[in-house]
């Protein structure tokens, strides 16, 4: 379809012209009270999956290092659950990746992930959102003024009704970032659900002013471009791209630079 060979070619070209030489593409999907994913994405999860291995493909034909990484949220539906636990520890200790049937031709294409932290292996092209969330609390506890201080200065939003402080996907995308540092990407693009549009701009600009603490010897710009996905349940490639936020947001790229 044009709308989807625009939007891969766009974004191939983009990369490829670009400066950066690393380059991470992120989207997400959602473990349900079966141990399963659920559907409450539509079709998001394997469209997104689709559209990254096309542009890794024209990004890495063109000599740049690209990579694919799925962030699972593993908290949202099962968090209330007695056996909750069970389910993540089980999820997290299957070796088999995320739609099975598509991963066997491009398992050299996964970024080192990060499952729960308590096997011998972590997984690769999936990364826990618990994990991140926790990662965070620790992070709070060690840096409480200065999170204090960068909030005051941001004012991050996390709906157009005003300001919050930061919440579970916020904390998600500022873990996320110095993740991606510590392995060396210089650019990350995330494609992810629109119902998380302004926690995700708020993470992002936590992030970049706390990137003297957060990535204390970069040199070059970390470059985040962040496009919003339709998140009610779209059923086909129209509905996949008009996202549940204002027309202006759609599609939106903020270059972070030190």
């Amino acid at each position: 379809p044009d709308i989807l060979s625009k939007f891969v070619h766009g974004v191939a070209r983009d990369l490829i012209e670009g400066r950066s030489e690393t380059i991470v593409l992120m989207g997400s999907n959602v473990l349900g009270p079966d141990g399963d994913y659920t559907h409450s994405y539509g079709i998001y999860p394997e469209a997104i999956f689709d559209f990254s291995i096309q542009i890794i493909e024209q990004v890495r034909a063109a000599g740049k290092k690209a990579f694919l990484l799925t962030l699972i949220n593993d908290w949202k539906l099962v968090k209330t659950l007695s056996d909750g636990p069970e389910i993540r520890r089980q999820y997290w200790a299957d070796a088999d990746l995320d739609y099975k049937h598509l991963y066997r031709n491009f398992s050299d294409y996964f970024l080192p992930g990060l499952g729960t932290g308590k096997s011998e292996n972590e997984p690769r092209g999936r990364v826990s959102e618990q994990r991140l969330h926790n990662q965070y609390a620790h992070f709070e506890g060690q840096n409480r003024e200065l999170l204090q201080d960068v909030l005051n200065e941001v004012q991050p939003s996390c709906n157009e009704e005003g300001a919050c402080s930061v919440n579970q996907c916020a904390s998600e995308i500022i873990m996320i970032l110095r993740y991606f540092y510590r392995l060396s990407i210089d650019r990350a693009v995330f494609m992810l659900p629109s119902e998380c549009y302004y926690p995700i701009e708020s993470g992002i600009s936590i992030a970049d002013a706390l990137s003297y603490r957060l990535m204390p010897r970069l040199e070059a710009p970390f470059v985040v471009d962040h496009y919003s996905f339709n998140s009610c349940q779209p059923k086909n490639l129209d509905e996949l791209f008009d996202p549940c936020v204002p027309k202006e947001y759609i599609n939106h790229k903020i270059e972070h630079d030190r």
